[in-house]
């Protein structure tokens, strides 16, 4: 059941990124649905799933917009492995601050070793576009964070 329900979450992250989001570009920033949704999931999934889970979307995610197919695998497994860790020693349950953080952290952080592999314009276009994305994606986080958090809260709080 929890396959299929980040399956459909995955369709929704892949149709959104390719349509909606496509044309909501903000200064020729598009936001990333995958990081948000990867650190939400991480405040519920085990570490087994977090890897499996991050490395699924970020292959996706590699195919639709990637440069260097595998690198986003690799990262956002790491996203979900890492936040998961975080949220399993230091807090225990989902708060959005945390949330926000941690999307702006790694927002700035996959987005940083993605530049290093992608056509260089610049290291101010770079941290300019970092930036605008970091807080393009808590923006969003904002929006889809109430939703995102109570269906995991549901889907997992049993085991807990």
């Amino acid at each position: 059941m929890k396959g299929i329900l980040h399956t459909v979450y995955l369709l929704i992250a892949i149709i959104l990124s390719t349509t909606l989001f496509a044309a909501m570009d903000l200064f020729g920033v598009k936001p990333n649905m995958f990081i948000i949704y990867l650190v939400i999931a991480g405040f519920y999934v085990s570490q087994k799933e977090a890897i499996w889970l991050g490395m699924i979307y970020g292959l996706f995610y590699d195919i639709i917009v990637g440069h260097c197919l595998g690198l986003n695998g690799i990262l956002f497994m790491f996203e979900c492995f890492f936040t998961v860790l975080f949220c399993e020693n230091m807090i225990r349950r989902s708060n959005v601050v945390i949330s926000a953080i941690a999307i702006v952290w790694w927002t700035i952080l996959i987005e940083g070793i993605n530049a290093l592999f992608s056509p260089v314009n610049g290291i101010l276009h770079i941290l300019y576009v970092i930036g605008i994305e970091a807080v393009y994606n808590s923006v969003l986080m904002l929006i889809v964070y109430a939703p995102l958090n109570g269906f995991f809260r549901r889907l997992y709080d049993e085991k807990r």
